[in-house]
C-alpha cells in the first residue's frame, strides 16, 4: 500500500490540472468504486496548490456519477484571489465530469475574532476502549484506525441499537498528525445512522451533497473524534450532520452537512 502522503497527494500534470492513481484501500463495494471522503481529500490537495493556502474554511462537493477505481484528474480554477481565495475543481475520469467542488481558502492560522461554539463534543471512550474489532471489519481503509464507541456499529452483528448517533475516534496508522485533508477525508468516513438506527438495510447509501466548515484546519492532532447524526430523513432522502472534535474534546474542528440517497 502507498503512504498517506502517496495516496492523498496528486501531481500536477499542467497548469490547474492534477492526476492521481486512486488508492486501493479506498476502493469499496468490491472494487466497484472510489469512496466520496477520499475524493475530497485529494480534490483539497490540488486546491490548496492551486490556490496557494494550506487548507479550505469552506468545501462543498456535488457527486454526480462515480468514480471507478484508476487514473482520475483534478481541474482547479481559481476564481478569486486574496485575503480569501474561492477556487472550484472538477473531478474527470475518461472525459467524464464525476464530482465537482467549490472551496474558498483562508489564513485561520491568523484570524481574530469572535469564539464561540454550542454544540458539545460527544462522549467516546478511550482509544483502547472502543470497539475495534468494528473498526477493522467495517472499513478498508489503510491509512486511518478506528475505535467505535459501542452502540454506534450494532447493525454489522445484525442487531441495530436503534442510535441514529455514531460516533468513533481515529489515528493514522503512521502515528503521524491529521491535516487537513484527512480532516476532508474523515468528514464522509463514518458509516450511515441509518443502519444503526435500523431505518435502512445494510448497503450503499451514496452522498448527493456534503459541505464541510473547517474551523481550525490549523490546529491537527494524532487523534480525533468523529460523530455523525441523521436528524432528517424523508422520501428515501436522508441529511446526516458531522462533527469532528481534538482528541481531548475541547477544539471543534470541522462541522459538515450531507444530503444522501436511501435505497431500500
Amino acid at each position: 500500500m502507498s503512504t498517506y502522503d502517496e495516496a492523498l497527494s496528486p501531481r500536477q500534470v499542467g497548469e490547474g490540472r492534477f492526476r492521481i492513481t486512486s488508492d486501493p484501500a479506498y476502493h469499496l463495494w468490491r472494487d466497484s468504486f472510489v469512496h466520496g471522503g477520499y475524493q475530497l481529500a485529494i480534490a483539497t490537495r490540488a486546491l490548496a496548490a492551486a490556490t496557494g493556502r494550506p487548507s479550505p474554511a469552506t468545501l462543498t462537493a456535488h457527486y454526480l456519477d462515480r468514480v471507478v477505481p484508476g487514473e482520475l484528474d483534478v481541474i482547479v480554477e481559481v476564481i478569486r484571489a486574496g485575503k480569501h481565495a474561492t477556487a472550484v475543481a472538477s473531478i474527470e475520469q475518461d472525459g467524464r465530469l464525476r464530482t465537482r467542488l467549490t472551496a474558498t481558502f483562508a489564513d485561520q492560522a491568523s484570524a481574530v475574532g469572535l469564539d464561540h461554539v454550542e454544540v458539545s463534543p460527544p462522549d467516546a471512550p478511550a482509544f483502547d476502549d472502543g470497539d475495534l474489532r468494528h473498526g477493522t471489519t467495517a472499513t478498508s481503509y489503510h491509512h486511518f484506525v478506528p475505535s467505535w464507541r459501542q452502540g454506534s456499529s450494532g447493525f454489522l452483528d445484525r442487531a441495530p441499537s436503534g442510535s441514529t448517533e455514531v460516533v468513533a475516534r481515529y489515528r493514522r496508522r503512521d502515528g503521524d498528525l491529521i491535516d487537513a485533508a484527512g480532516l476532508a477525508l474523515l468528514s464522509d468516513i463514518l458509516i450511515s445512522p441509518a443502519f444503526e438506527g435500523g431505518l435502512a438495510p445494510f448497503g450503499w447509501i451514496p452522498t448527493l451533497e456534503l459541505t464541510s466548515h473547517f474551523h481550525r484546519p490549523e490546529a491537527v492532532h494524532a487523534e480525533v473524534i468523529v460523530r455523525l447524526t441523521m436528524p432528517v430523513a424523508t422520501r428515501g432522502y436522508v441529511t446526516e450532520d458531522v462533527d469532528i472534535w481534538s482528541a481531548d474534546g475541547k477544539e471543534l474542528l470541522l462541522t459538515g452537512r450531507q444530503l444522501a440517497l436511501v435505497r431500500t
